[in-house]
């Protein structure tokens, strides 16, 4: 295996376990971050986006880590997606001031697999 599959393999992974606790488990992932589901539309809520999102997203990275012709296209969705995600909680950080340790955990691995992605990204398109 390619360190491009693998990058997107893992970071499927990732993605789709994460979707698969929010889907099961709605509650305890939310408590991680302070948030409380008060109403089961909340719940539904939490299982759709971040629960049947979070697969979708898995599933189509392993599609790509399998599909020499749809790697790039799953690179740059880690890419962003990782970006996104590092980017916005640092900006919320600044605007909300000092977080709990999980915050800043979910940080530093948002930057790891956006580093992962852009450094398989980069190999992918010196092979190309």
């Amino acid at each position: 295996m390619t360190f491009v599959r693998a990058v997107l393999m893992l970071t499927g992974a990732t993605y789709a376990s994460l979707g698969v606790s929010f889907f099961l488990w709605p509650e305890v992932m939310t408590s991680f971050v302070g948030i409380v589901l008060s109403e089961p539309s909340a719940r539904t809520d939490i299982r759709a986006v971040y629960g049947g999102g979070e697969i979708g997203l898995g599933v189509f990275l392993f599609i790509c880590a399998r599909r020499a012709d749809y790697e790039s296209a799953g690179l740059l969705l880690g890419i962003l997606g990782l970006g996104g995600l590092a980017f916005f909680r640092s900006v919320s950080l600044i605007l909300d001031g000092p977080q709990p340790a999980i915050t800043y955990g979910l940080l530093a691995s948002e930057i790891l697999g956006f580093a992962l992605n852009v450094f398989a990204y980069r190999l992918h398109r010196r092979r190309s």
